[in-house]
């Protein structure tokens, strides 16, 4: 296993040749956790290094009513869509875009069949360049936590990809924590089914290659295999120029997930 102090990074450099940088970071909610910091004290940090990372688009899972407000301050240049369930509660699951890059053109919740209509959904967006032509689709989500109901989000997301496949002609990306190792059957599954690839495995190489949960506080995974639960998938056709989760005393002090990044380039695409 790499050891994550060995290899800590405070920003990384974008690759040459990138159309798009994603991001997807579960920052651990303290209105789901009794583990969590108050996200007041901890927003500062949080939106450090997002703005280090400057991602196009981003999933951030467990995000708190409070948090929604918090990041509207701290970062204005991102635009947090569907906030609110159809129920009218705040999701859990959030899905953003830099608005001086990109124009929302659609927008939707779809929630699991099963679980906590808060959490376990997909929250996407369809976004055109300000600049150029590039058009995508970002799907943010949470499987369930329990094994159990996993199998289905599984098959109820790749069904749903496959929709909006078809519904805007583009490419989709999909990020979130699937509470599930990429080498899973279920996960395996929800690639095959939905024609995505996992990012990882497509990059040149991957810097910290390791579990990406971790105590609040501790540089050391949870888990000392390199399979993972946080992911980040892309359609066929794009290709992935660099993968990190990224490690340092911030994010290891924030939240119990490393953030992923990953840094995509679009058939025939235009450097931004």
């Amino acid at each position: 296993m790499n050891l994550p102090n060995q290899i800590i990074h405070q920003t990384i450099p974008l690759a040459a040749g990138t159309d798009v940088r994603i991001l997807s970071w579960n920052i651990l909610s303290e209105e789901l956790s009794p583990i969590a910091p108050d996200i007041r004290e901890r927003i500062d940090r949080i939106a450090g290094t997002v703005r280090a990372l400057a991602p196009d688009a981003m999933g951030i899972q467990e995000i708190s009513e409070s948090g929604y407000a918090l990041f509207a301050e701290k970062l204005p240049e991102y635009v947090f869509t569907n906030p609110k369930t159809a129920a009218g509660e705040y999701s859990f699951t959030g899905v953003a875009y830099r608005r001086d890059r990109y124009l929302l053109t659609a927008s939707g919740i779809e929630n699991f069949d099963r679980g906590n209509a808060r959490i376990r959904l997909m929250n996407w967006i369809h976004l055109e360049a300000v600049e150029g032509d590039r058009k995508f689709t970002l799907v943010s989500t949470h499987w369930d936590r329990h094994a159990r109901n996993r199998p289905a989000d599984s098959d109820q997301m790749a069904r749903y990809v496959l929709l909006l496949t078809a519904r805007f002609g583009d490419p989709v990306i999909c990020t979130g924590d699937f509470n599930t190792r990429e080498n899973a059957e279920i996960f395996q599954s929800f690639l095959s089914v939905s024609g995505q690839r996992d990012a990882k495995y497509l990059a040149p190489s991957v810097v910290n290659l390791c579990f990406t949960g971790h105590p609040v506080g501790s540089f050391v995974p949870e888990s000392e295999e390199e399979t993972s639960i946080d992911h980040i998938t892309v359609a066929d056709g794009i290709r992935v120029l660099q993968y990190e989760q990224m490690i340092n005393q911030t994010v290891v002090d924030v939240s119990d997930h490393f953030p992923v990044c990953a840094d995509l380039r679009f058939p025939q695409g235009e450097i931004r």
